[in-house]
């Protein structure tokens, strides 16, 4: 189980949406299955499809790593800076 809060957002044409921030807790693997929790509560599920650290494409990231998520199905207008992206 990990948990991320979103600092930045942006979408990669034709890969999906990206969610920068640090890992504050636990880990996020790619496969993981997600939920994107937002101010008010509701949330959306969606996957990992890639993870990247200081430009460089990883497997696992782990608590206190600043990484970029890309998660499937997810628009960039969905998720805003201040939500959670937390591991199911």
């Amino acid at each position: 189980m990990g948990s991320l809060v979103v600092e930045d957002v942006f979408a990669i044409k034709r890969r999906g949406c990206v969610v920068i921030g640090k890992v504050l807790d636990g880990t996020f693997r790619v496969g993981d299955r997600v939920q994107i929790v937002w101010h008010d509560e509701r949330c959306v599920e969606s996957a990992i499809s890639g993870i990247e650290k200081s430009r460089t494409t990883i497997d696992i990231a782990q608590t206190d790593d600043y990484v970029g998520l890309l998660l499937q199905g997810i628009g960039n207008n969905d998720v805003h800076r201040g939500d959670v992206v937390r591991s199911v």
